[in-house]
Parts: structure tokens; C-alpha cells; sequence
């Protein structure tokens, strides 16, 4: 987005880590959001939520200081879910935005049904991830098969359902990336199958060597409206992928993709094996859907543009 709308990039960052000081943190980048904005006095600002305090803070800077200025909101889906469309004045602020950005045509309808303004809403897909050329290149084949599990380790992942997939898969690799902190946070990656070892929070380079040498990419959720990141960069690779069954990820990843019960080991086992045995074709599909999506994208991006101030 950052090349396509030509803005610039800042990213404050996180002073205070410990949960009982993170109150300090948000309200100190508020600060520096502030005093950002008054010394640069852009035309247009993008503020990415959640969490909300950027947008409040824009929003007070923007109404003490430069009233035309133009706010664009780029939400995450849990701008608009608990606990962070719950804080007081979470929806009055993001509807004094000049424009809210939404994922997916799912999102930005339940994020107007509780409440938000459709006339300032806009839907903009995330666009397929773009390897740098040296990841791009073709990768060796591999002595067994390797499954790429990308994770953040959120509740809305099962973790569990893959990790009992993966062992009833002693034929295959898995490899699961995301923070090591929050992998064992719960448990659930004490007691891992022979063939599966998780490579931590990695950089990415490493990540898209990674997503390159494998032979399949696994992204699972149990919320409806997720988009999944790891499908964009699935497809920005041309890698086939085993996703949740949801309408949004069907209507989205509908070639190249195999679905799944994400609760189900049994049906995510199924799933892999299938598309292993179909990877070249499945392949040859994933590579006309990042096509098609990067055209559906250019063109939310450009009904955008035209929303914006020339």
C-alpha cells in the first residue's frame, strides 16, 4: 500500500511491554502521534487500528489544530470486535474519520451493522504478497513434504487440530513460525509431534525462504470474517493452500485452496494429503487467483484514490 499511495511510513514503538504498563505505552505514542502530525502537518494521515489511541489522538490533533485534515483508518477486523470496539468512544471516534478501511465486504458490513457509518467505509482487500526476486526463485525439491504453518498464535487459531494432524502425518514436515512466547503460552507446544518443529518469530528473508521451499502453506481460523494474511502471501508465492471453510475465505481464495474444518484434525489430514497429491495443480490454480485478486485490488484501490483530494 505504502508504494501505491506514496504516503510515508512511521512506526512508534513499543516502550513498555509488561501488561500492567501498557496503559503508559498507548498513552506516550498518543503523545508522539500528537506531535507527529504537528510537526509534519500532513494533508492526509493513515492511522492503522487497533488498537484505537492513534485514532483518538489524530482525531484530537485534527480538531484543535488542522480541521481539513483528511484521517483514513486502516483497520484491522479487531477494530471492530471486543475488547477494542467496547473502550469508551471506540465507534464515535472511528466514525469522525474521514474514511475507514475495512478487509473484506463481511467486516465492513458487521462493522455497520454495530454501528459504524457505511458512507465513510471502503473495502480494500489485502493485495497478494510480492516475494523479492531472489525468493522467487524455484525451490529445491524437497526429500519429504513440508507444510508451512504460519501462526500468530491469537485464540482464533487451532493450534491443537493442526498439531493432531500432524501427527497423524509421520510422512510429512511441518514447520510453524510466530512469536516463541506466545507458542507456549498455552501449552499447546510442550508436546510437539516428531515431525514438526517451530522456527520462532523470523525475519523475512527467513519467512519467505520458508514459504518458498515448502510445498504447502496451512491457514486456519474458527472466526467466519478472517482474511487470513498467510493466504495473500500463500498466493503471492503461488503455493497451494489448506484454509478454514468459511464463506469470506471461500469468496476470497476460491481457486488453489482446499477447505477444511479447522476443529477437525482429521479433515485438515485430509486436506494436506489431497493437496499434496494435487500440488501441481493446485499451483497452476493459486497463480491465476493472485492475478485475479491483484486486479480486484487495483481497483478497490483505485475507487479509493478517488475518494481522496486531488
Amino acid at each position: 500500500m505504502q508504494g501505491y499511495f506514496g504516503y510515508e511510513l512511521r512506526f512508534l514503538t513499543t516502550i513498555f511491554r509488561a501488561k500492567p504498563l501498557r496503559v503508559f505505552d498507548y498513552l506516550t505514542k498518543a503523545v508522539w502521534t500528537i506531535a507527529l502530525l504537528w510537526r509534519e502537518k500532513p494533508d492526509i494521515a493513515w492511522v492503522q487500528v487497533a488498537p484505537i489511541f492513534a485514532a483518538q489522538a489524530a482525531i484530537i490533533y485534527k480538531t484543535l489544530f488542522q480541521r481539513d485534515l483528511i484521517l483514513i483508518a486502516d483497520c484491522h477486523n479487531s477494530a471492530f470486535t471486543p475488547p477494542w470496539s467496547k473502550l469508551p468512544f471506540a465507534v464515535s471516534t472511528l466514525n469522525k474519520m474521514s474514511l475507514l478501511l475495512a478487509h473484506n465486504e463481511d467486516v465492513a458490513k458487521e462493522a455497520c451493522a454495530a454501528g459504524l457509518r457505511s458512507d465513510i467505509m471502503h473495502v480494500l482487500e489485502t493485495r497478494p504478497a510480492r516475494l523479492a526476486a531472489e525468493a522467487a526463485a524455484p525451490a529445491e525439491k524437497n526429500a519429504e513434504p513440508v507444510i508451512l504453518f504460519p501462526c500468530s498464535f491469537r485464540p482464533d487459531e487451532p493450534v491443537q487440530s493442526l498439531l493432531d494432524a500432524a501427527r497423524a502425518m509421520p510422512e510429512a514436515r511441518f514447520q510453524i513460525t510466530g512469536d516463541v512466547q506466545r507458542m507456549n503460552a498455552d501449552g499447546a507446544m510442550s508436546d510437539l509431534p516428531a515431525n514438526v518443529t517451530h522456527e520462532g518469530y523470523v525475519s523475512v528473508k527467513k519467512f519467505n525462504d520458508l514459504l518458498q521451499r515448502c510445498d504447502l502453506v496451512v491457514g486456519l481460523t474458527v472466526r467466519n470474517n478472517t482474511q487470513l494474511s498467510v493466504a495473500n502471501e500463500a498466493a503471492g508465492a503461488g503455493k497451494p493452500m489448506v484454509i478454514s471453510d468459511t464463506e469470506t475465505l471461500r469468496a476470497l481464495f476460491g481457486k488453489g485452496a482446499v477447505f477444511v474444518d479447522s476443529t477437525d484434525p482429521e479433515s485438515i489430514r485430509q486436506g494436506c494429503r489431497y493437496a499434496l497429491e494435487h500440488k501441481e495443480d493446485l499451483a497452476r490454480d493459486v497463480c491465476q487467483l493472485r492475478d485475479w485478486r491483484e486486479n480486484r485490488w487495483t481497483g478497490q484501490a483505485e475507487g479509493l484514490k478517488a475518494r481522496l483530494p486531488h
